[in-house]
């Protein structure tokens, strides 16, 4: 059963099964739509330009990448840093009082 197990958290891991072929009436294990070690997924269906889904499936064969769904949710958690930061940026220029354009031209950039 472990070697199992084993066998189809390696084909899940690229992405070759779904969880729901796990989980059962009779089964035990993770709710339907859930992953091992996470309290929670949301499936999705986006459409991405040919480069890019062609770019997360190479980052997964290269082994930089579990699989393309935690390629693409790394890449949104650095996207949402990004916007966080342009955010506490904006807050923290108009607290100073500084104007929120043309900083550039101010400081000479």
């Amino acid at each position: 059963m472990a070697a199992a197990l084993t066998s189809w958290l390696e084909e899940a891991d690229r992405g070759e099964v779904g969880l729901r072929a796990l989980v059962g009436p009779n089964r035990q294990g993770p709710a339907v739509g859930m992953m091992v070690g996470m309290t929670s997924k949301a499936n999705i269906a986006v459409s991405l330009p040919p480069p890019l889904v062609d770019a997360a499936r190479a980052a997964v064969a290269e082994g930089r990448a579990p699989n393309v769904s935690a390629y693409v949710a790394h890449a949104l958690e650095e996207q949402i840093k990004l916007d966080d930061l342009d955010s506490l940026l904006d807050e923290l220029l108009s607290k100073s009082g500084w104007p929120l354009t043309g900083l550039p031209e101010l400081v000479g950039i």
